[in-house]
This record gives structure tokens, C-alpha cells and sequence, in this order.
């Protein structure tokens, strides 16, 4: 085994880390012990580790390949550990999911490890002032009216989980096609033509005896690798996920929550935003006084989302809100 190395000012005992690393959780190539965080080093993975010690945050950072973060340049996900009072190390984690449970391990694992960066923990404080300083104010009886009507709204929607989900990710589903340009997808076309002719060209050349072994092999590879990374891709349309199939089952989604919704007499919100997780966000900006209809408030919240970029810091909470229901918003162009 390498010797483990500490990027930190602080250390361990030797036999302590080592006994640590052994029985550490692994995430991608990382990994979580009782007393320190092991990290990659250049060749092999958790032969580098911080201490519990010397760690204040461990958070996610997405930022994209290009500004608008549109067609083939894909959003990336960097897992941040901030130690020593201002350092940071960074890594690209290819999985949300396995991010998420190293977070809520290291809470677990150590309490005292902020899960989110610097300015989201002081945004999260601000808001909790802010809560609590709504709570003991009293709203205006239209507010608290708008309020009892998404309440009324909420326990409607929720009859049916089953449509809002797949409206949300339909919507998703939606979004993503969209932006992809339309010339990625004319360049990843003929990226792929050009791997299957290569391909089939080597393999006759070669049968014909017109090409020798090692380049008709070396040649035949390359052009795999070609048409597996192209249809990996996800720029060019397939039998299922087509822009036209993904447009019906947006659509139909759409169809059969408004179908729902018509059954309810009073029922505020348009389909196309019907979610419970919009309902809260609306009824948080009337709690705040930005706005004192629903009307108003899904105004405002329009404007909120429109406003949320890869720049905007914003807590965990926060995140999976925004990335639940914006895509709704985005897909139907805030209307």
C-alpha cells in the first residue's frame, strides 16, 4: 500500500489512518472514515486524506463547460472539501446521488462538518432570522387568504402524486432536448457516420487483403470508440427519446393533469406549474410580504427562477427545489 499522506496542516497517526482507510466508505474515489476524508492522489485513488480536525465544509459546486452550459458541454459536478481555514480541494464527482450520500455520511460521521459552502450557511442563517421573524408577524387577511387557498390547492394535487412526478420530469426530460443546439446535433451525426464508414471500410480493406493487420485493427478501434462516444452522447436522437416523442409525453402529461385539475372546483394554479413544491415556494413568498396574492406571488416566483443561475449560491433545500420545478417554468417559457 502507498504511504497515506496528509494535505493537510494536520495529521494522524500513522497506524490510526491506516486503520481508518481500511474500514472507510468508498465514494467514487473518495472515501469517509470515522476520522478523516480520503482523497485521490495522482495515480491511485484514497492514498491522501484531511482529517476530520481540520475540515469546516464539504460541499457540492456545479459549474459548466461553457457559459450557458447548453448542447454537449454538460453541467460538472465538483465535490468541495474546504480545511485549514481557507483551502479548498476539488474533484469531479460523475454521480449526483453518490455525492449526496458522501454528504449525509460525513454529517453523520461528523456533526460538527458544515454540508453546504461558506455563503450558503450564512444564507441558510439569514433565513432562519428571516423565518422566524415572519412567524411572530401577523399578515394582512388577503395573504393569509391566498395562503388558506394553497393550502386547499396542495391537498387537491396531492390526491394524485402520480401527475405531478411525471410532469415535473417530463418536464425535465423536455428541457434538456431543448437545449441542445441544433448544429451539436448535425456534428455528432456526422462524427457518427464518419466512425461507422471508417469502420466498414478498414474491415473490406483489410478482407481484401489492401490493408495490413495493425492499422486495419488500430483504424477499426478508433472508429468504435467513435460511435459508442456519439450514441453515448445523448445529442442525437433516438427511437425513444426524440424530440417529437418527448414533446407527446410532455404534452400528454400536461392533458392529463389539466383533466385531474378539472375535476376540482376552485383550484388556482395553472396545470402546467402544479406542484407541491411550487405551492410552498408561493406560499414562502406571501409569508415574506414579497407579494400577497397567488398571482402576485407566481409572478415573483418567476422572476426568482429566471434569476437562478450556476452564480446564485443557494442552500440544499433551496437546490432541489430549483431543480424540481424550473424546468415547468423553462419548458413553458414562464408563461
Amino acid at each position: 500500500m502507498a504511504k497515506l499522506r496528509s494535505i493537510s496542516s494536520q495529521s494522524l497517526d500513522e497506524d490510526e489512518v491506516i486503520e481508518d482507510r481500511k474500514h472507510c466508505r468508498k465514494y467514487s474515489v473518495c472515501g469517509v472514515g470515522n476520522k478523516a476524508i480520503f482523497v485521490p492522489g495522482k495515480i491511485r485513488n484514497r492514498v491522501r486524506y484531511i482529517p476530520f480536525s481540520a475540515v469546516t465544509h464539504v460541499f457540492k459546486r456545479v459549474a459548466y463547460s461553457n457559459a450557458d452550459g447548453r448542447g454537449m458541454l454538460a453541467p460538472v459536478l465538483y465535490m468541495v472539501i474546504r480545511y485549514d481555514d481557507g483551502r479548498e480541494w476539488q474533484y469531479i464527482f460523475k454521480n449526483m446521488n453518490e455525492a449526496d450520500r458522501m454528504l449525509k455520511d460525513i454529517s453523520e460521521a461528523a456533526p460538527n462538518i458544515y454540508t453546504m459552502s461558506p455563503a450558503g450557511v450564512e444564507k441558510e442563517k439569514r433565513e432562519e432570522e428571516l423565518r422566524k421573524k415572519m412567524e411572530s408577524k401577523e399578515l394582512s387577511e388577503k395573504a393569509q387568504k391566498a395562503i388558506r387557498a394553497l393550502q386547499r390547492d396542495e391537498v387537491c394535487l396531492k390526491k394524485s402524486p402520480g401527475l405531478y412526478e411525471n410532469l415535473s420530469g417530463m418536464a425535465k426530460i423536455k428541457r434538456k432536448l431543448d437545449l441542445i443546439k441544433p448544429q451539436y446535433k448535425a456534428i455528432a451525426f456526422i462524427l457518427l457516420l464518419a466512425g461507422i464508414v471508417g469502420f466498414a471500410v478498414s474491415l473490406v480493406l483489410r478482407l481484401m487483403g489492401l490493408m495490413a493487420s495493425g492499422p486495419a485493427v488500430i483504424t477499426m478501434l478508433v472508429c468504435a470508440m467513435l460511435i459508442i462516444l456519439m450514441i453515448n452522447s445523448k445529442v442525437l436522437p433516438g427511437p425513444v427519446k426524440n424530440k417529437r416523442n418527448v414533446d407527446r409525453d410532455y404534452n400528454r402529461a400536461l392533458h392529463d393533469m389539466e383533466h385531474f385539475l378539472g375535476g376540482f372546483e376552485s383550484y388556482h394554479l395553472p396545470a402546467r406549474y402544479s406542484h407541491p413544491v411550487v405551492i410552498e415556494m408561493l406560499k414562502r413568498i406571501i409569508r415574506e410580504e414579497r407579494a400577497e396574492t397567488i398571482d402576485e406571488a407566481l409572478e415573483v416566483l418567476k422572476e426568482d427562477l429566471k434569476a437562478c443561475d450556476s452564480t446564485k449560491v443557494v442552500s440544499r433545500e433551496e437546490y432541489q427545489e430549483i431543480v424540481t420545478v424550473k424546468p415547468m417554468f423553462t419548458v413553458a417559457n414562464y408563461m
